[in-house]
């Protein structure tokens, strides 16, 4: 009996140590699972951060463009006008050559 005992303390010990280097092995992979996840979070981060530059500086682009636009627009508008001005001082000329003949 007391044999048996013996041997069934030494198998639970065994045991236990098993379960003690898988728990080490474990414990173990979950500090590496805990450094990668610090690494992704501090990538998504500065991910985060370029995200933000890259959508200021498109904005930026945005408002440029915009004001490229409205002057081409004020550039169109003035040379429609002095399209006009031309055609007055055009008819003007003809009339003055008329008139000298």
């Amino acid at each position: 009996a007391v044999n048996r005992q013996e041997q069934g303390v030494a198998q639970v010990s065994g045991t236990m140590e098993m379960m003690s280097r898988s728990i080490s092995e474990v414990a173990g992979d979950v500090q590496d699972i805990a450094g990668e996840v610090r690494n992704v979070s501090a990538e998504s981060a500065a991910t985060a951060e370029i995200s933000r530059e890259v959508r200021d500086r498109l904005d930026s682009v945005v408002r440029n463009v915009e004001q490229a636009v409205a002057a081409v627009n004020q550039l169109d508008t003035q040379s429609k006008e002095i399209g006009s001005v031309l055609s007055v001082i055009g008819a003007i000329a003809e009339q003055t050559n008329l008139l000298a003949l």
